[in-house]
């Protein structure tokens, strides 16, 4: 647990595109106010593009499947918390794919729901319109303050410029709305381990060039950690951000035995020189630091980060 100090406190609870398609297109599947920040545990991130599976087999749906499952069930607890939900009227859901989330959504919650994605070739669930824009090069297509909750799971990794996608969903969300976002955990051990092997975090790897597609596993073009994904919602105005992972990643813990102290003690080395000597650490960024190397982040699969827009 990270140590309170004037402005943040943090607590940690162990629980478990362009705009392109997301977790949702393949369907086989730290309340972190200015004030407070808390890290929650939550399921692993999947890497899909369109209709193909990025970085896994064709055998490996099943497993995958789940995984999706346990996204999209993170994120309906997370929105059947929050205690504003009955006055909740226009759901948006970003990378809708098949529409599985806006299904799950909708059979929990009495919203009108609207579909945004790069193709509305996908989407399978009856009556759905499906808005079309490549957020890689424009916005998304809604007037301002026009919904109450938007999601976009396994997307933000997909685009060039995340943080301008950030800025769109808080424009068109209300005040008081709320946002979800979810995206590979590349801080979990498995995936440090692999980039000090190979140089490339857990579900990225080399990109073809000139000749990245959509649907292939070129479509991982960014890895966001949690510090980059909670900076750009506090940048643009949100609140109450909390951080989420899906579940543990099993296969991490026996690495977690040997490495655990190396990572402690080495982590609060850096973080004093970055007090001291650099002066990059202060009492509004901080807890975000700390909690990059919790235990939750060391171990967790996908991380789904949830926002408030200020009102």
């Amino acid at each position: 647990m990270c140590a309170a100090h004037p402005r943040a406190r943090i607590t940690v609870v162990e629980e478990d595109q362009l705009l392109c398609p997301s977790a949702n297109s393949l369907d086989t599947g730290r309340t972190l106010k200015p004030n407070s920040v808390r890290c929650l545990y939550t399921s692993q991130p999947v890497c899909y593009l369109g209709k193909v599976l990025l970085g896994w087999r064709a055998s490996d749906n099943h497993g995958i499947s789940m995984s999706i499952d346990g996204i999209h069930k993170k994120v309906i607890e997370l929105l059947l918390a929050d205690p504003g939900r009955n006055s909740w009227k226009k759901y948006l859901d970003i990378g809708s794919g098949r529409g599985s989330l806006i299904d799950k959504v909708k059979r929990e919650l009495d919203v009108e729901s609207s579909a945004c994605d790069y193709t509305d070739k996908l989407m399978q669930l009856s009556g759905q319109h499906v808005d079309i824009a490549n957020l890689n090069h424009e916005p998304l297509p809604y007037p301002d303050a026009t919904f109450d909750v938007v999601s976009a799971t396994e997307v933000i990794e997909h685009l060039e410029n995340f943080r301008q996608v950030v800025r769109e969903i808080h424009r068109v969300l209300k005040p008081g709305g709320v946002c979800i976002l979810s995206t590979p955990n590349i801080l979990n051990l498995n995936s440090r381990l692999r980039f000090l092997w190979f140089g490339f975090w857990n579900l990225f790897g080399p990109l073809p060039v000139k000749h990245s597609a959509l649907y292939s596993t070129g479509g991982h073009i960014n890895p966001v950690s949690w510090f980059y994904v909670a900076h750009a919602l506090l940048d643009t105005g949100f609140s109450e951000v909390s951080c989420h992972v899906d579940r543990v990643q099993r296969s991490s813990l026996p690495k977690l035995v040997p490495l655990c102290t190396f990572i402690r003690l080495f982590g609060l080395l850096a973080m004093h020189r970055e007090r001291t000597r650099y002066k990059t650490l202060d009492s509004a960024n901080e807890p975000l630091v700390r909690v990059m190397n919790s235990f939750e982040m060391l171990v967790g699969r996908t991380i789904v980060v949830k926002s408030v827009k200020a009102h």
